[in-house]
């Protein structure tokens, strides 16, 4: 169990709960980052995100972040869709993320908190070519 406190002065504990990491407030869950083991065969398997969410309330916070933090220290590196990747009918919701999904997830690789997307180019400037 960790325990930090947010933008806003609150005393958050941040759980791992099986593969789930779990922020609490007061012993009420206010946040969740859900996970998957993802089985290959022949004892392969992978963890996959699957689902981010924040109360309303604790977003903006800082929260979400130290979740994320606690993920990679917890599982290392694991699967999350591309940040190009979009939804539809025919998408299942772990496999693409909403606005606010994937301006969390682009603030993380920019904090260098997760790596970047694997087919993302990186930027160059014109003076470098």
């Amino acid at each position: 169990m960790e325990f930090f406190k947010d933008k806003r002065g609150r005393e958050i504990n941040i759980d791992i709960d099986d593969l789930d990491v779990v922020a609490h407030h007061g012993g009420v869950k206010v946040g969740d980052l859900c996970f998957r083991e993802v089985d290959c065969g022949k004892g392969f398997s992978y963890i996959q995100l699957t689902d981010m969410n924040v109360a309303v309330a604790y977003q903006k916070a800082g929260i979400a972040t130290e979740m994320m933090r606690a993920a990679v220290a917890f599982h290392g590196n694991f699967s999350r869709p591309l940040l190009s990747a979009v939804g539809g009918g025919k998408v299942a919701a772990e496999d693409y993320y909403t606005g606010e999904g994937a301006a969390f997830i682009s603030y993380c690789i920019e904090q260098e908190i997760l790596p970047p997307d694997v087919d993302e180019e990186p930027e160059t400037d014109e003076r470098d070519v």
